[in-house]
């Protein structure tokens, strides 16, 4: 069983999507470690549960198919029903298909965009009442170098870390102004299981360049949780930096990310909700009303 101890995300109730393995399976661990209470949602039943007996009390195992709202319902019901609040998201479910774009079929094409689009975002819209009703939350969204860079063979997994980007950018300045943050990890490769269906059969990656990595890819996840006094959101964090990746030091790897969220920063929008609010949801003072239903039940109407 972890041992618990007060840490930087003591108090705080987490639900992990593809935490039964990988780096999910790593920012569960490292979260339980720094005190939170962590929901594993996976569909991986057995892989998941063998993660919750080792956490013990502080982790529950949910079964979560992404890709189906009625999953996400359930998950954040039974969240609130075990630990009675839900802070924080970590959307980090994801699947890959490596092919040539002319290999690449629709049916492969469809199923990563299920998984890594249209999962986070249902993931966004069910936790956001739950999070607003209680002043707020932190949601991390796991995209990839992939998502900033792109790379060959990988059109359907890139298309999907890139389009991340831009829910997570929509969803930081819509939901800020209820103290709702959204943030993007973009880590290069955090787990070898991902790629290992496309190497030759009884072949491993010898190169050392997974070693360890999802360990403190979880590392960075708990930082950009955990420095909500900055208010931080809107912020898209890319690294594939050996002093990320070596380092087991919280504080060391805070001041690392912040002075790297400080370097890159292009305007106040991603620091305080309020601007994020001015920049678009204020009019002459007044704050917008929120849409309704009938108001975006016709697309064509607000576009």
């Amino acid at each position: 069983m972890a041992a618990r101890t007060a840490g930087r995300l003591e108090g705080k109730v987490a639900i992990v999507t593809g935490a039964a393995r990988g780096t999910g399976e790593a920012t569960a661990r490292r979260f339980v470690r720094e005190g939170a209470s962590v929901v594993v949602a996976d569909i991986r039943d057995e892989l998941g549960a063998k993660v919750v007996a080792e956490l013990g009390d502080a982790a529950h195992y949910i079964h979560l198919d992404v890709t189906r709202e009625d999953d996400w319902s359930r998950c954040v019901e039974a969240t609130l029903e075990r630990f009675g609040q839900l802070d924080v998201l970590v959307n980090n479910a994801a699947i890959l298909t490596i092919a040539p774009i002319e290999s690449t079929s629709l049916e492969d094409w469809e199923r990563v965009i299920n998984v890594n689009q249209t999962g986070p975002f249902l993931g966004i819209r069910t936790v956001a009442p739950v999070m607003r009703a209680a002043g707020g939350g932190s949601i991390v969204n796991v995209s990839s170098i992939d998502g900033l860079e792109g790379m060959s063979f990988v059109t359907a997994y890139a298309s999907t870390k890139w389009a991340l980007r831009g829910l997570s950018k929509c969803a930081a300045l819509e939901l800020g102004r209820d103290g709702i943050r959204v943030n993007t990890v973009c880590p290069a490769g955090g787990s070898d299981e991902m790629a290992a269906p496309w190497r030759a059969p009884g072949s491993k990656d010898t190169s050392g360049y997974m070693d360890r990595r999802p360990i403190h890819y979880a590392s960075v996840s708990i930082v950009v949780v955990e420095i909500d006094p900055l208010g931080v959101t809107s912020h898209q964090l890319g690294f594939d930096d050996p002093a990320l990746t070596c380092r087991n030091c919280l504080d060391t790897l805070e001041t690392l990310v912040i002075e790297l969220i400080e370097s890159t920063r292009v305007s106040g929008y991603d620091r305080d909700p309020q601007q994020i609010d001015e920049r678009g949801l204020l009019f002459g003072g007044e704050r917008a009303p929120r849409p309704t239903q009938a108001d975006t039940s016709n697309s064509a109407q607000i576009k």
